[in-house]
């Protein structure tokens, strides 16, 4: 019997209690103040939507990911697919609204958080037909940035793919391809990079993951 052990074990329980419990109370706060500021109805809507989308999203690059892997090509832009059953994101969504809250989330429930903002009195009940998409000046810039962020931690972390030399670097634009002749890994994100023959001659070449500029190392 180790005094020390149960109380590392009972510490460790009643602060994670408390913790997430704070935590979980800037959430309701924060949530007061969106539903203050829009409306209780805006804010349901708002995040029924980032529920569905982060479903949706979740279903389409897991596909996209291993199809890609397996044919050997590049990723398309995740962000412009479209989820192959709309069925069975509506039901996972509705299985996440109706989801409970317990003692060890971070966050309320979906539920919890409607239930805590009804009846708040709005500034601005507003419900605006706009989307987040249009305050970007170029999104479809920054998709395929997010992309090629995403493909290249995916080609790190895969062993079966793209890790030998002298093949065909997978990249966002299929038309950009080239062949790879050397390996590296950058001394700033430690992410595993294939070196094109013009990165090698250059002498220099920046990571797509974290746009460090570095050095070709020499053999």
């Amino acid at each position: 019997w180790n005094v020390a052990f149960h109380f590392l074990r009972l510490y460790d329980l009643i602060f994670r209690r408390i913790s997430h419990g704070a935590t979980r109370l800037q959430e309701i706060l924060a949530d007061r103040v969106a539903a203050q500021t829009y409306g209780g109805l805006a804010f349901q809507n708002g995040l029924t939507h980032v529920l569905r989308r982060s479903i949706e999203f979740n279903s389409i690059a897991t596909r996209e990911i291993d199809d890609s892997m397996k044919h050997k090509r590049p990723v398309r832009n995740l962000y412009e697919l479209a989820p192959q059953s709309r069925q069975s994101i509506e039901d996972e969504l509705k299985q996440a609204l109706q989801t409970q809250t317990n003692v060890d989330d971070t966050h309320p429930s979906p539920a919890d958080r409607f239930r805590l903002v009804e009846g708040i009195a709005a500034a601005n009940d507003a419900d605006g037909a706009a989307l987040v998409w249009d305050l970007f000046k170029d999104p479809a810039a920054l998709t395929n940035e997010m992309t090629s962020l995403i493909e290249v931690r995916v080609k790190a972390n895969a062993h079966d793919y793209g890790s030998t030399t002298d093949e065909t670097v997978i990249d966002s634009n299929p038309d950009s391809r080239s062949v790879s002749t050397q390996q590296t890994i950058c001394p700033q994100c430690n992410t595993t990079l294939d070196l094109n023959a013009e990165e090698v001659q250059a002498g220099s070449y920046q990571c797509p993951a974290c746009g460090n500029t570095s050095q070709t190392p020499t053999s």
